[in-house]
């Protein structure tokens, strides 16, 4: 825990936007963590800020600076003490500045609507977004990262937890996140009148039976920012490193597993599929593509996928479909 943070993003202005995870402590907390603005010479809280949303509206609000060389956060809790939070700082110089919505899952539920710009999710929980299917044919670019970071051209090359163009009819899809941030974009050129239905739950729903062709995508928690041709890796520093994260997808009847998967493990701590039988996936920054045929009974009817890092710098990041099979 430290007293105080500072940045230079906002040297040509910028925005800055916050998220906590809610609860009376992390409020009792997160309220003594402040933001300060040196040109109008006023504090704003960690906390206030993540309350507040744009008028008749479900698109989070934010602390907006003209060019400001240094911005100062501040921790005047008694012991330095901290609480789960996200606090996002996007310069003004940043491509879609004026026009990328920006929502938290808790207040996410986005009536279908074209989506011309960006689309980012801020949040410190985890959470589980879903795409609802649509009649129209869609594209979507998803990255763990905001809309400052969306372009394929953008130099940080975050990693792509989706990048498809579905052609025909679009099949929805659901991504569970397990870091703070999240961005769509939507092929609006291609499909210019392509709407979109978004909701969005804190934590996973893991109880939804995946649909047949519709996307899913899953990663380890504290997982943010990752390349395969850079090898880059960013995550939250105070998430637990050893949990068991088990997302268990439900199915009714016999499928085809498809996986897609991104992993950084060891062999005695892979990434491990089970369906009464365990497929287990580890190595260095390795991509592994298969899919897996599941049978149902009456007693079996869940998919289990399972991660235990053995150390900190162990990750993974799947995108799976399911199928029918034949």
């Amino acid at each position: 825990n430290i007293s105080q943070a500072w940045t230079k993003m906002c040297a040509a202005g910028c925005k800055i936007y916050s998220s906590i995870a809610v609860s009376e402590y992390n409020t009792q907390i997160t309220q003594n963590i402040l933001i300060n603005d040196p040109l109008q010479n006023t504090n704003t809280s960690i906390y206030d800020l993540s309350t507040r949303f744009l008028q008749n509206s479900q698109e989070k609000a934010y602390i907006e600076m003209g060019p400001t060389p240094i911005v100062n956060i501040y921790n005047t809790n008694a012991n330095m003490e901290s609480a789960p939070l996200a606090l996002w700082i996007v310069s003004s110089k940043a491509f879609n500045y004026l026009t990328a919505e920006v929502f938290e899952p808790r207040m996410l539920n986005r009536t279908k609507a074209t989506a011309p710009a960006p689309i980012t999710i801020l949040s410190a929980q985890p959470f589980t977004l879903v795409v609802q299917p649509g009649d129209q044919s869609n594209a979507v670019l998803a990255r763990t990262v905001g809309y400052d970071a969306i372009r394929r051209s953008d130099s940080d090359n975050c990693y792509i937890a989706m990048d498809i163009d579905f052609g025909g009819a679009f099949s929805g899809l659901t991504l569970y996140i397990n870091g703070p941030l999240l961005t769509l974009a939507f092929d609006a050129k291609k499909f210019p009148n392509s709407k979109v239905e978004i909701s969005a739950d804190i934590s996973f729903n893991f109880s939804r039976i995946p649909s047949v062709n519709q996307p899913v995508f899953m990663s380890s928690p504290g997982f943010v920012c990752g390349s395969p041709s850079s090898d880059k890796l960013r995550r939250q520093t105070e998430s637990e490193r050893h949990y068991l994260f088990e997302n268990m997808l439900t199915i009714t009847r016999d499928m085809v597993f498809n996986f897609d998967i991104d992993v950084v493990a060891d062999k005695k701590h892979p990434l491990a599929i089970n369906d009464r039988k365990t497929l287990s996936y580890y190595g260095g920054f390795t991509d592994f593509r298969a899919n897996h045929g599941i049978s149902t009974t009456d007693t079996f009817q869940q998919v289990t996928v399972s991660f235990i890092p053995g150390s900190t710098d162990s990750f993974f990041g799947m995108r799976a479909t399911v199928n029918e099979p034949g």
